[in-house]
């Protein structure tokens, strides 16, 4: 589950990047692209949880908490 900030977040400022489950932090200034980096990380990530999902023949469904979760279950529906 993700919610739309962590898909697609809107930063235009100074900001404190924290990863909740690491409590790495990382601050990133305004002259920095900070959407472009962190949108780069996240498909990183995503990439690597896809590939474990492959190398383990599981589904990865990704549930964004911004839709409907009528569209969730039609998609998961789908998939079976």
């Amino acid at each position: 589950m993700l919610s739309d900030e962590e898909i697609r977040p809107v930063v235009d400022e100074n900001v404190r990047f924290v990863d909740s489950e690491t409590n790495l932090a990382m601050n990133l200034d305004a002259g920095i692209s900070v959407t472009d980096i962190y949108q780069q990380a996240f498909e990183g990530y995503m990439k690597e949880v896809e590939g474990l999902c492959a190398k383990y023949r599981a589904e990865h469904i990704v549930i964004d908490t911004s839709r409907p979760i009528e569209d969730f279950i039609r998609r998961l529906a789908s998939i079976q």
